[in-house]
């Protein structure tokens, strides 16, 4: 296949394509990821995302998954990065990270992340995060409303390769399968995610076999600022000014009778727009606390449904949008805080 030299310049019509073609990667993705996957949480539930970052972590195009997890996927590829550096990535490289707090939501959601490469160079992310039908911890299932700290919901996989430039770790494999209840299933779940991205990555490098690595740039460019400059358009309608909210939890499941405030002093500028959490409570004793992958993902929900929902969902949306929230409060609380619950509460 003939590739465009780089020097072509994208026109409109063409980068307009392009970003159609890399949102139906995900797209492609997840259905790879339900045929092959082996427990009803991700073949009945659903309850995965697939994703497309492009080389600097950013979120290009994402399935149809759950809010939860869309929100939270660039802190975890950011963790990853972090950890290993791009420079200690290589092809055939698979990924995997589920501690909540740096950068994940809590311990079932297993991310799992492949790098893309073209000609030698780090293009893209294929990323799948899938919630597992057992993580191990004090109850089946993993998803305990009576815990009071990290350590009884599970086992934490730190950004650790799964496969090293093609081949299987098999302690890490064994390490894991070790500490959930139903192995197979586990196995099975986590070889599903990495079909999935396994198939990102090759629709990635097929993308830029065909269009050359300067167009498909531009295009992921375009993308993202054409998503951030809808969204100011939307946010531009707000008036100008604060407005403050507050709801509680009727508890944390281990102090029943003490109810949990979560408040945020939302302030419009223009087109920017804060979220300010710093008078929610401090963290609780209980699991209902969040990380901060959870908070993001929900501010992001509540602005993608208070506006156009044609928009694409992108890095580009997240740009106007500014977020506080202080560690040591329930919505962003310090390890060994238990935080199962705090994605659904």
């Amino acid at each position: 296949m003939k590739t465009r030299p780089d020097t072509a310049k994208p026109d409109p019509f063409t980068l307009g394509v392009l970003r159609s073609l890399m949102e139906s990667i995900p797209l492609e993705m997840a259905e790879v990821l339900k045929r092959t996957s082996y427990h009803p949480i991700f073949n009945e539930v659903l309850d995965f995302s697939t994703a497309l970052l492009d080389g600097e972590g950013r979120l290009i195009a994402s399935s149809m998954g759950v809010t939860v997890h869309l929100g939270a996927l660039e802190l975890s590829a950011k963790a990853i990065i972090d950890r290993f550096g791009r420079e200690n990535l290589k092809p055939g490289d698979v990924l995997i990270h589920n501690n909540p707090f740096p950068g994940g939501t809590h311990l079932p959601d297993v991310d799992v992340m492949t790098p893309v490469y073209h000609r030698g160079e780090l293009v893209a992310y294929s990323v799948a995060r899938g919630h597992h039908g057992d993580i191990g911890g004090m109850h089946p299932g993993s998803f305990a409303g009576d815990t009071v700290s990290i350590f009884q919901e599970g086992v934490r996989l730190p950004p650790i390769k799964l496969y090293d430039q093609g081949v299987l770790n098999e302690g890490v494999k064994d390490l894991f399968l070790a500490n959930v209840r139903v192995p197979q299933f586990s196995w099975g779940d986590l070889q599903a995610q990495v079909a999935g991205c396994r198939l990102g990555e090759r629709r990635i490098e097929e993308l830029f076999d065909k269009y050359g690595p300067a167009e498909m740039k531009a295009a992921m460019r375009w993308a993202m600022d054409y998503s951030e400059q809808l969204m100011r358009a939307e946010i531009d309608k707000i008036p100008d000014g604060t407005y403050t909210f507050a709801d509680y939890l009727d508890n944390d499941g281990i102090d029943k009778d003490r109810p949990v405030k979560i408040h945020v002093r939302v302030t419009v500028d223009g087109s920017d727009i804060t979220m300010d959490f710093s008078g929610s409570d401090p963290q609780v004793r209980g699991p209902a606390n969040c990380v901060l992958g959870v908070v993001y993902s929900a501010t992001y929900c509540a602005m993608f449904n208070l506006t156009d929902p044609s928009i694409p969902k992108n890095h580009g949306c997240y740009r106007p949008i500014s977020i506080i929230a202080p560690e040591g409060l329930v919505v962003n609380a310090r390890f060994p805080a238990p935080v199962v619950s705090g994605t659904t509460e």
